[in-house]
């Protein structure tokens, strides 16, 4: 479940700055710092083989880095 909550937190983000083409209105200190955090878990994942963490981290560090790449090239 808190896979779940933490790659749908990412989805409205990713949808607007993909539409805006900016994610100026996104807090830049949160993404790396999250970024970091689900990579983090994502390698857990990997390093334990649990499906559910690697899965659940893969997508929301596919939608968290888009938007930290938008941020820096501003």
């Amino acid at each position: 479940m808190q896979g779940a909550l933490t790659t749908i937190a990412f989805a409205p983000q990713f949808i607007k700055a993909l539409t805006t083409k900016s994610a100026k209105n996104v807090s830049f200190p949160m993404l790396p710092c999250s970024t970091s955090g689900m990579t983090l878990r994502l390698l857990y994942g990997i390093r334990v083989n649990d499906p559910s963490i690697i899965a659940a981290n893969s997508v929301s560090v596919m939608l968290a880095a888009p938007l930290l790449g938008i941020q820096v090239q501003k």
